[in-house]
């Protein structure tokens, strides 16, 4: 166990003495001094943060609509907040997340002028955020990367955030490419209560 003395500044031993003592429920994922007052919270935790990404082309999704995106690669998720079953993100604690979806769309159409790649964020299954963003044609299909990001209030225990994508397109079909770490992908962390 790390003991921290009474005058200790620097934030980081501060954090690593304090992860061990357990917190009450309304100030879990803080930082907290103990003075007069009692537990005082100074600041959030590092460490409630999560990413996945696509490892296999998820194919076949209509146009013209958000699909939920089935990542299938976590990369780092320090609070098990992945749900590998649903495919989703279920932060166990409460509070505000910032969440961030990347996607890289492929259709299996040229695009025309009209046409565009899609990225979402959404909530227990509703679409908080979506973005589109013209795309390029690369011979056969069109390609394009699109990112969005939201502010998510969770529950603690039941909310769930997903990512999505999708294209707009007169036909065909978006597959949305496995581009490894760096390509489609979805990130939360936590940012405040």
């Amino acid at each position: 166990m790390l003991t921290v003395s009474s005058g200790e500044t620097d934030p980081a031993k501060i954090a690593q003495a304090f992860r061990t003592i357990p917190v009450p429920g309304a100030l879990a994922g803080n930082m907290v001094v103990l003075n007069d007052s009692g537990l005082v919270p100074v600041g959030f935790l590092p460490g409630y943060c999560a990413r996945v990404y696509l490892a296999a082309d998820q194919s076949g999704n209509a146009v013209n609509a958000y699909t939920k995106i089935n990542f299938d690669t976590v990369d780092y998720d320090v609070n098990s907040f992945w749900n590998a079953a649903n495919k989703r993100f279920i932060p166990t604690v409460a509070g505000t997340y910032w969440a961030v979806c990347t996607c890289e769309n492929i259709t299996s159409l040229a695009y025309a002028n009209t046409q565009a790649g899609a990225a979402a964020i959404s909530k227990n299954g509703t679409r908080l955020q979506g973005q589109t963003l013209a795309a390029f044609n690369t011979g056969g299909s069109g390609d394009s990367f699109c990112q969005t990001g939201s502010l998510v209030q969770v529950n603690g225990t039941t909310d769930y955030i997903e990512g999505m994508g999708g294209a707009l397109a007169a036909s065909g079909t978006v597959k949305f490419a496995a581009s490894g770490s760096s390509g489609t992908s979805l990130i939360i962390f936590r940012v405040g209560p």
